[in-house]
């Protein structure tokens, strides 16, 4: 998350060189990058917490798993076959 704010970041720069002066005239430096700064904030801690939840579901699927296969092969078999069926058929209606 930090490597893709660091780019958004540095893509900013790029294309604030690229604006005219007539638009500076218009509108404050300051308040560009205040915007600039909020909005990259926002979409750093969003994929922070987002990275962090995709971690520790992917950790408790597996974990799930592992205890459901020790309890019960073959339960664990059939939860796995019933499981995406019924996403699919719910999907559907």
């Amino acid at each position: 998350s930090q490597h893709t704010v660091f780019d958004l970041r540095r893509d900013l720069k790029n294309k604030m060189r690229n604006f005219p002066i007539s638009y500076y005239d218009t509108h404050s430096n300051g308040d560009i990058m205040s915007r600039a700064t909020n909005d990259m904030d926002n979409i750093s801690s969003t994929l922070q917490q987002n990275l962090t939840q995709l971690i520790t579901s992917i950790a408790t699927f597996f974990s799930i798993l592992w205890m459901m296969i020790s309890i019960s092969i073959p339960l664990t078999l059939w939860v796995l076959i019933i499981v995406p069926v019924s996403v699919v058929i719910i999907g559907i209606v």
